[in-house]
């Protein structure tokens, strides 16, 4: 069973012409058949010919990728074959071949990294369904534009809970984990296996393939800095801000180093959002209504990065620890955070 089944439409039609050299004959004992079978192809060549109006239309071309086939079995995750289907496609696109669709059956495989020119292979992860050995679901890509590569394919491909809307668009929660079907997709985890998660390098993750991609503590892919992989309610992006440039915030979820709101370390209030935290940004240093740069440190307030209201420390950054997604974080299943339970990590 092929991995992907393709049927595509051109706008070009197609032919071809080639020299022939008359094959032998059939041995004898075949004669007959082959007589029988010749005369069937006739009769419908015969009919075709007889229902044509003489006009020529655009072609049509219904194939499949020879490299994406099932048999090939866990060769289909070479670096070699994932390179020829990507070849196959870009030669399609090439023809004028503007749909593909792409038929997903069985387990299957998809990229998890960001570059449009596979610069690297080895971001490769299987992908299943829990408790499905099958995973019916048809979707349509369009084709447009130079660069255009399999990956994004595949993303219009895979919908773990078969709504007909792509993981990638998907704000859902498939399988419960408290992170939504696109952050799963774009942070480079599975939305269909509660027990896979976006890569984590905090306390009880660290040293641990977390995302199973067999890779262990591996940055998060290109593209995720805009989604909030570790669940702690901060997207990658406003993370490395308030972190000055730390690397991997987006990878922890807890603690004064990683959970932005949690502000007031060494007063009680670790690992949970309090009265302390709303406090900190009055004393003993007086970052409220001031601007990045004016105190040590003072990024670390700045819970809104790039806000234009009012000086960079304000009262939207106040507001951060009590509305809003950074107030209700995934990883407190829905409660917030002020008052609210410990985070759930270390």
């Amino acid at each position: 069973m092929p991995l992907l089944a393709l049927s595509a439409s051109s706008g070009a039609s197609l032919s071809a012409s080639a020299s022939h050299t008359t094959p032998p004959p059939p041995p004898p004992e075949h004669q007959a058949l082959y007589a029988e079978l010749s005369q069937g192809l006739d009769a419908i060549e015969a009919q075709l010919d007889a229902g044509w109006d003489g006009g020529v239309g655009s072609g049509r071309l219904a194939t499949g990728l020879s490299a994406a086939n099932g048999n090939k079995s866990v060769g289909l995750l070479s670096a070699t074959n994932w390179t020829r289907m990507i070849e196959m496609l870009d030669a399609f696109e090439t023809m004028g071949v503007e749909l593909v669709k792409v038929d997903v059956q069985y387990y299957f495989a998809y990229l998890i990294y960001g570059d449009p020119d596979l610069a690297g292979l080895s971001g490769i992860q299987l992908v299943t369904v829990a408790g499905q050995d099958a995973i019916p679901n048809i979707q349509t890509v369009t084709l447009t534009g130079a660069g255009e590569r399999f990956e994004a394919l595949l993303s219009a491909a895979l919908d773990a809970d078969g709504d007909g809307v792509p993981d990638s668009q998907d704000s859902g929660d498939t399988d419960g984990d408290s992170l939504a079907d696109n952050v799963e997709f774009f942070c480079g985890s599975a939305a269909s296996n509660a027990a896979l998660r976006p890569e984590r390098l905090d306390d009880v993750f660290s040293g641990l393939d977390d995302d199973g991609d067999t890779v262990v503590d591996e940055a998060l892919p290109a593209g995720s800095a805009v989604y909030d992989c570790d669940g702690d309610g901060y997207a990658g992006a406003a993370e490395q801000a308030i972190f000055a440039g730390g690397g991997g915030r987006d990878q922890d979820a807890c603690g004064n180093n990683g959970w932005p709101s949690e502000l007031a370390s060494g007063t009680g209030s670790e690992n949970r959002v309090t009265l302390a935290d709303i406090g900190s940004f009055f004393a003993p240093v007086a970052y409220f209504s001031t601007n990045v740069g004016m105190n040590a440190g003072d990024e670390r307030w700045d819970l809104v990065p790039g806000s234009v209201a009012g000086p960079d420390i304000g009262l939207q950054d106040v507001a951060a620890l009590l509305a809003g997604a950074t107030a209700v974080p995934p990883m407190l299943g829905g409660a917030s955070a002020f008052n609210g339970p410990d985070c759930p990590w270390p």
